[in-house]
């Protein structure tokens, strides 16, 4: 699930599946509800159980992989997608979406622009800045 980008179907369905063992339902018997899914999920602190919908926890993964794309960019599994999708070889890459592509560079496609509205720069003494190039 760290790898892999989950279609939202699936998400879903794995959530249902979820609320039915919490709630004691079967596919025959439905029992009543007395409160809110929301409400379930929401953290500890607030009065919840503290569970997450799949799809967060499969997003946050693909943000997390996003962020080593930056942060990390001598790991085996970086230089391998950078190069397999011609990334540019700057701080911040070029993510594009391509005809073909792997499950996980879809996840990162879709949630890079997530990642990115929290990314800053911070002024140090420029020699990682390429002035004409990143934008």
């Amino acid at each position: 699930m760290q790898t892999v980008h989950m279609p939202r179907s699936i998400c879903d369905d794995v959530d249902k599946l979820s609320r039915n063992f919490l709630w004691g339902d079967r596919p025959t018997h439905r029992k009543i509800h007395t409160i809110s899914w929301d409400k379930i999920c929401r953290p500890k602190e607030r009065d919840g159980l503290g569970l997450r919908s799949l799809r967060e926890v499969n997003n946050s993964f693909m943000m997390k992989n996003c962020w080593s794309l930056i942060t990390e960019p001598n790991k085996l599994w970086v230089k391998v997608i950078r190069s397999k999708y011609k990334c540019q070889d700057g701080v911040i890459p070029r993510v594009e979406k391509k005809a073909k592509m792997s499950n996980l560079w879809q996840g990162i496609c879709l949630n890079w622009k997530h990642v990115m509205m929290h990314v800053k720069w911070r002024v140090k003494d420029g020699c990682s800045v390429r002035f004409w190039f990143d934008s």
